[in-house]
């Protein structure tokens, strides 16, 4: 190496300092291999959290706005039955109307040859291309819109998962119904890949109304307002509208979007804290471990006459290219990581949205990954930088080891500031228990200072008992824990957090499934067997009960039959859950999910009328309590309720509110329901029960029975679903910090192979040695 370092040299070429590196690669190809891979790691777990989350709401992003294309204004109905196709057409007809477009949305399942899935069934009128958006010209791109008509396109992927295909006919089953409906389309791709992946199926609005039973309804009007007249528009569109019906901008339902991925993005966020701690400590830790050779370098290179700026570039230079490499590797990984083991279901929220499920790759994040990375490398290096420092005011550098030795002020006060942590997160969350996210993240950050001092504490209990045991192994491990306490605290830092995050994780999902099981089971164990659409999850999409009704209810084995009514309706920015419970159930509420009121007083004020339960987050946010009114819009317009008790979100993360199904009725003027709930008599087992309504059923293909415990069941999978992303991403942290304690050792214990070999020379076996090791490894790991 030394032959390299020509000090007539000062102009250092970039094929000079590339050459350099290219020589350290060599010489020391491990060490770099294990830095290299302890970024990657950190990239990896960052970019893999992040992308996942990132995913869900902005897939669906690109959807929504691929449909809606150059759309300012909505008109919306606040009933899945919708509203009058005349009503739309008077809404087209305003001045200043450049173009409306009518959507019809409702949710179906497609049975085709192998399979039955769950989408959102789009019926658009023939003009959606003129709104320019780019989901429409994917559809153009297989096939005129015109020549939807009659029949139905498939996205690719919902096409391959009911094995379907362009000219066979598939199965529609919506609103307790079933109708046939040939497939005209295949959307394969394009420049919508969003449309692709999704859960929907497209129809003209004609095709649609006929498979769903709703002649002559919309759901929805797309409106395009000439240049400048939008606000004369939206004041026309109001007036239309009465309050009966929803004017918004047609963002709205990115909001929508937004607010009901929330609590997702909240799990994810705090993991992707803790993961990016994780990492970024894991890269830092795995640069620091080359300090020490790095150090001599530099010393070399000073002999050899070059000045501290010269040195600083190429040190520069090689941490730069060190952090590029690593961290473009992690990226990839990462982007593996995402589109694999953390893709997230979308299965609870299909329901409301149309979301899709491709893999979007953020340029910005990429980017972000690759700055941290770089930025890990060269923080790892201020040794370094001060060493530099010292050179320039012609100083000269200690060789020693001090440099990994963290003084024991410093200890002192990382303790002091983790314990206030704690005990500040602590009275944080006893007062605002929403804030359990900020605690948690709050609680992490004192780990990293609570570590040196707990660690400090087990180096002194070594050479105490080392005092009195007269070990070899204990005095190596004390010696070289003391005088590597920085590398040895950092190590200890990433397993700490791997594990704190781990256990909050598991504990969290723990606590959610035993409370959900109650839960479900109070919920459903109204009746013995819930009559409802196959697919519906959450029970909110209503169906036409006609004679269905009196049918169930003149079986010899059914005691009562119940309609249960529920929707989503769009308040403010969420779009609430709003259930109808049957005055005449056990229990209009489940009594562990009342968080704060009298359950008898409540169940007996719901069932009187004009009463609601409201979630904790909707009551919240408009700063409601118990006896309060609030104004619930409604297909009759904002009806006035007043609180009875607040509860959690039931299961629906954007909110829910419950009513009795009378006042549902009422006010959203219907005579279907979102369910059945079926008691049977005495005696009746369950499986007697279903035999019975299987004849009932046999004329409503659509509908299907299932049990209480089969509902349970159904939905905590669901639940499980939902949540198995976290679930992989707590367990990959855990591995993460094993693969980070693997990587530091392993660059540890190679760094130190003369100190080693010179503890040989002095008498040290290579079992006193491999004990004083593990001794070690035992110390930082407990």
């Amino acid at each position: 190496m030394r032959g390299l370092l020509n000090p007539k040299i000062f102009d250092l070429r970039a094929s000079l300092v590339a050459h350099m590196y290219a020589h350290r690669l060599r010489a020391h190809a491990v060490q770099e291999a294990l830095a290299g891979g302890g970024i990657a790691v950190g990239v990896a777990l960052l970019v893999g959290v992040v992308a996942s989350s990132a995913t869900l709401t902005r897939a669906g992003d690109e959807l929504i706005r691929g449909l809606q294309g150059n759309a300012r204004l909505a008109l919306s109905a606040r009933s899945p039955e919708g509203f009058p196709e005349a009503t739309a057409e008077q809404a087209g007809s305003l001045p200043g109307v450049k173009v409306a477009v009518y959507v019809l949305r409702a949710n179906v399942s497609i049975r085709g040859a192998q399979h039955r899935s769950p989408v959102q069934l789009i019926g658009i009128t023939s003009n959606l291309r003129e709104l320019g958006g780019v989901a429409v010209r994917e559809i153009e791109s297989e096939a005129e819109i015109r020549s939807l008509r009659g029949g139905i396109g498939l996205p690719q992927s919902v096409a391959e998962s009911t094995g379907s295909s362009v000219g066979e006919t598939v199965t529609v089953l919506a609103r307790g119904q079933a109708q046939p409906a040939r497939v005209h389309v295949v959307i394969r791709g394009g420049r919508a890949a969003p449309l692709t992946a999704s859960p929907v199926a497209v129809a003209l609005l004609p095709t649609a109304q006929r498979l769903t039973g709703l002649a002559g309804r919309v759901t929805e009007v797309l409106i395009e307002p000439d240049a400048g007249a939008e606000g004369k528009v939206r004041q026309e569109l109001d007036h239309l509208a009465a309050g009966r019906l929803e004017v918004s901008g047609a963002e709205h339902e990115l909001q929508l979007l937004a607010q009901a991925t929330g609590p997702s993005h909240q799990s994810t966020t705090l993991f992707a804290a803790v993961g990016a701690a994780i990492g970024f400590l894991l890269a830092v830790t795995a640069v620091l471990l080359t300090i020490p050779e790095r150090r001599r370098f530099i010393g070399e290179l000073r002999l050899d006459g070059y000045d501290w700026r010269q040195v600083l570039v190429i040190l520069g230079f090689q941490l730069i290219v060190l952090g590029l490499i690593a961290s473009a590797v992690g990226v990839v990984v990462g982007e593996i990581l995402a589109s694999t083991l953390f893709h997230q279901s979308t299965a609870g929220l299909n329901v409301a949205f149309p979301l899709g499920s491709h893999e979007i790759v953020d340029v910005r994040l990429v980017v972000a990954a690759l700055v941290a990375g770089v930025l890990a490398s060269l923080l790892a290096a201020i040794p370094l930088g001060l060493d530099l420092g010292v050179h320039r005011r012609g100083g000269r550098v200690r060789q020693g080891i001090d440099v990994e030795v963290i003084p024991a002020r410093v200890v002192g006060v990382l303790a002091a500031v983790g314990v206030a942590l704690v005990i500040g997160a602590g009275v944080v969350l006893i007062v605002v228990p929403s804030l359990t996210i900020v605690g948690t993240l709050v609680i992490g950050g004192a780990v990293p200072c609570l570590v040196p001092v707990m660690l400090m504490g087990a180096i002194r209990g070594i050479e105490w008992i080392s005092g009195r045991a007269r070990s070899s192994a204990l005095i190596v491990a004390a010696e070289e824990l003391r005088g590597a306490s920085l590398r040895a605290t950092v190590v200890a830092v990433v397993v700490g957090l791997a594990v704190y995050s781990t256990t909050a994780m598991t504990g969290g999902q723990r606590n959610l499934f035993t409370g959900f099981e109650l839960a479900a089971a109070q919920y459903f164990g109204t009746a013995d067997i819930w009559v409802a659409p196959p697919d519906d999850i959450v029970d909110v999409n209503p169906f036409p009960v006609g004679r269905t009704l009196t049918q169930i209810a003149a079986l010899p084995g059914v005691a009562s039959v119940r309609a249960y009514e529920a929707g989503l309706d769009d308040i403010g920015n969420a779009r609430i859950a709003v259930i109808g419970r049957p005055v005449s159930d056990p229990t209009l509420i489940p009594a562990s999910q009342v968080l704060s009121g009298d359950l008898a007083k409540a169940n007996r004020l719901l069932r009187a009328g004009g009463w609601a339960a409201i979630s904790a987050g909707f009551a919240n946010t408009r700063h409601l309590k118990i006896g309060d009114s609030f104004p619930l819009p409604t297909p009759s317009g904002s009806v006035p309720f007043r609180i009875a008790a607040i509860t959690t979100n039931l299961a629906w993360p954007p909110g829910a509110i419950t009513i009795n199904a009378v006042d549902f009725r009422h006010f959203w003027h219907t005579t279907e329901a979102s369910a059945l709930e079926v008691t049977l008599r005495g005696g009746v087992s369950v499986s007697e029960g279903k035999r019975q309504l299987a004849g009932v059923l046999a004329q409503r293909p659509g509908l299907t029975a299932r049990s209480s415990a089969e509902r349970i069941a159904r939905n905590k999978a669901s639940v499980s679903q939902q949540l198995e992303s976290l679930t992989v991403i707590s367990t990959l942290l855990l591995l993460a910090a094993a693969v980070a304690v693997a990587l530091t050792l392993s660059a540890a214990i190679w760094q130190r192979r003369l100190g080693l070999a010179s503890l040989k020379v002095h008498g040290y076996d290579h079992r006193q040695l491999w004990r004083a090791l593990l001794l070690e490894c035992a110390v930082v790991l407990t």
